[in-house]
């Protein structure tokens, strides 16, 4: 299994990409973070949320 900073890592740059994407065609392109990040056995399930939803919380 890879290691959990790699995994996040992945999830950080495929999010990055996909907001590049979506601010090519919207200005209000949501930036997504990593939320969570929990160790199964052979995986790693990296769950993520807008960057905004956090300071609603509060």
């Amino acid at each position: 299994m890879i290691e959990r900073e790699t995994a996040v890592r992945a999830v950080e740059e495929q999010l990055e990409r996909d907001c590049q994407q979506r601010r090519a065609v919207s200005v209000d392109a949501m930036r997504m973070t990593v939320a969570r990040v929990e160790e199964y056995e052979l995986v790693w399930i990296v769950s993520w949320q807008s960057e905004e939803f956090p300071r609603t919380l509060t």
